[in-house]
């Protein structure tokens, strides 16, 4: 199980948080009815990968959904054998 995650907000409203590898990024959509998340995966060297993203209606729906998705890859990427 994943340890709880600090979130911190970011200038214009968006929240971010780090676990391990992957960056999770939360902000309110234009219309201000939802909330988007995505997820990253942080590389050693070149570009970051996009591991998930979607919508939710609300700001603490959508970390639950991208702390939710961190720690489905985690596991995927275990039983990958990637390291």
């Amino acid at each position: 199980m994943m340890e709880a995650l600090e979130w911190r907000e970011e200038t214009g409203g968006s929240f971010v948080a780090e676990a391990g590898r992957f960056s999770l990024i939360v902000r309110v959509t234009g219309s201000h009815q939802q909330a988007r998340f995505v997820v990253l995966l942080r590389r050693s060297r070149g570009e970051s990968a996009l591991i998930g993203s979607g919508t939710t209606p609300g700001i603490r729906e959508a970390m639950n959904a991208a702390e939710k998705t961190v720690g489905h890859s985690e596991r995927s990427l275990r039983d990958a054998g990637v390291r």
